[in-house]
């Protein structure tokens, strides 16, 4: 009986971590509960979806608001329902990353820009001053 109980304060004080991924710790999660069941502690599956839930980071708050708010029927409320939910905005937040990081590493151009002869722009993103500074004012930033 005292492992049932160490599984389950482990599976009621969960933290999932943002550092791995989310499946396995969901999995491990399931499979506290299935020990717990077995060592005749009941751990309904309304139980085991919100414990996941509460087991979520700060940073996974706002899925965590959305299954809330769109399930209104606690009772259909379960952990199969849930979990790809959860899977689903992590490789979201994975592919955003991903995303940012592959245009932060964009190389520069390497061609020269013909007005100016600088690098990291063409001439069709050449942006004359002169054309800029014609018109109403004087060029100088003066308005007189």
């Amino acid at each position: 009986m005292t492992s049932a109980f160490v599984t389950f304060q482990k599976l009621f004080n969960a933290q999932l971590s943002d550092s791995s991924a989310l499946g396995p710790q969901l999995d491990a999660l399931t499979e506290q509960s299935n020990q717990v069941n077995a060592a005749g502690i009941e751990v309904k599956p309304q139980l085991l979806a919100l414990l996941m839930i509460n087991a979520l980071s700060k940073s996974y708050q706002t899925i965590a608001g959305t299954i809330l708010t769109t399930q209104t029927d606690v009772t259909l409320l379960t952990a199969a329902l849930i979990k790809p939910k959860i899977i689903e905005e992590e490789q979201r937040r994975v592919a955003n990353r991903t995303q940012i990081a592959h245009i932060l590493k964009a190389p520069l151009l390497d061609k020269k820009c013909e007005k100016c002869g600088y690098k990291n722009h063409t001439t069709e993103q050449h942006w004359d001053t002169k054309l800029a500074n014609s018109g109403s004012s004087s060029g100088n930033g003066n308005n007189t």
